[in-house]
Order: structure tokens, then C-alpha cells, then sequence
């Protein structure tokens, strides 16, 4: 089960780097909950497919560009998997050039993510679904 859930997050990475939020929706449950990096300063969660388009709307008003450029899997248990994810963005209205990196943790069920959170880092990803002692 691990690799295909692994399939499905390189699926959804590969739709969210097109702009196609439909096919982003169609790889997520109805009731999904995305909590993207900005949630760690704003607490601002995404939920369900409105939550979703709404994120993504508000991406594209802070980001001209905005694009993951290798996503490293870290680990997997269960339905979870683990994923550090390189970006690379240009401000929407400086045009400043921005490299970071984030790390997810992806939650699958019945096939499609369910939930999509970012962590502030590596190890507190890994706590989270146990694969750190």
C-alpha cells in the first residue's frame, strides 16, 4: 500500500505544478484538510474542496511562479507519507526569487489524500507518525 500512496502524492505534486485543481481535487478526499506552510504563522486550515480552491487561489495571489522541484521521500507508515519538498517561487508583486524547503506529511484514505500538513521541520514530521525514536 505504501507505494501507491506514494504514487498518489507525486500525482497530486505533479497536478499542483500544472494549476490543475481538478485533477488535484479528483486525487483528494471530499473532506480533505491542507494545512500548507503558511499555517505554522497564520493557523489558517483548508478543508474540502472549496478549502482546497480557495488555497490555491490565495498561492496565486502571493506567488507568480510557484513550483516543487523534487520531492524526497522520508519515510511512510500506514497511510502516512513523509515527504520534504523543495520550492522554488517568485514574489507576485516583487518578483524576489524564493527557495525553500518544506516537509509534509501526507495522510491517505481509501486511496486519496486526506490530509496534506506541513511541519516546521524534519524531525517533528517524523514524530508525528512515529518513525522517530
Amino acid at each position: 500500500m505504501s507505494q501507491e500512496n506514494v504514487a498518489v502524492v507525486r500525482a497530486l505534486l505533479e497536478a499542483f505544478n500544472k494549476g490543475d485543481v481538478d485533477a488535484m481535487l479528483g486525487l483528494a478526499t471530499d473532506d480533505v484538510d491542507v494545512r500548507p506552510p503558511s499555517h505554522l504563522l497564520d493557523g489558517i486550515v483548508f478543508r474540502g474542496y472549496a478549502g482546497t480552491r480557495a488555497w490555491m487561489e490565495r498561492t496565486a495571489e502571493t506567488w507568480r511562479e510557484l513550483e516543487v522541484v523534487s520531492a524526497q521521500l522520508l519515510g511512510t507508515v500506514g497511510e502516512h507519507v513523509v515527504m520534504a519538498q523543495d520550492v522554488r517561487s517568485t514574489g507576485h508583486d516583487s518578483g524576489a526569487p524564493v527557495e525553500h524547503r518544506y516537509i509534509y506529511v501526507y495522510t491517505l484514505r481509501d486511496g486519496k489524500v486526506a490530509a496534506a500538513i506541513a511541519y516546521p521541520g524534519e524531525a517533528e514530521a517524523l514524530d508525528a507518525v512515529g518513525l522517530r525514536e
